[in-house]
């Protein structure tokens, strides 16, 4: 029995996904600006560097979590933005002041 990926109708060769288990088994984590990588005998974390926050500014490049209080319409263009505060329990709440953001077409 042949096997085809859906919708293309093109036929899976034989092996393809035992190849791309060890291929991906064979990636090594590796870290890098603001990313750390820590190997512990319970398996690997992979976890963010938090930088100290200074004055945030139009293209500061800082990053931050926060929601579209006003999408833009069509799906891109001009947007109201607002931070969240994530709480200990994984709920979140948007705080802060309301930042206007363009949200770019992307193809």
């Amino acid at each position: 029995m042949k096997t085809t990926r859906p919708r293309s109708g093109d036929i899976i060769p034989p092996g393809y996904f035992g190849d791309l288990h060890d291929d991906i088994r064979a990636c090594e984590l590796s870290g890098g600006p603001g990313i750390r990588v820590t190997r512990t005998p319970n398996g690997t974390i992979v976890s963010a560097i938090p930088r100290p926050s200074g004055p945030s500014g139009g293209s500061s490049g800082e990053v931050a979590l926060g929601v579209l209080v006003s999408g833009p319409s069509g799906g891109y263009g001009p947007a109201v933005w607002r931070a969240i505060t994530v709480n200990p329990d994984g709920t979140w709440t948007a705080t802060g002041e309301e930042v206007p953001v363009i949200v770019p077409l992307l193809k």
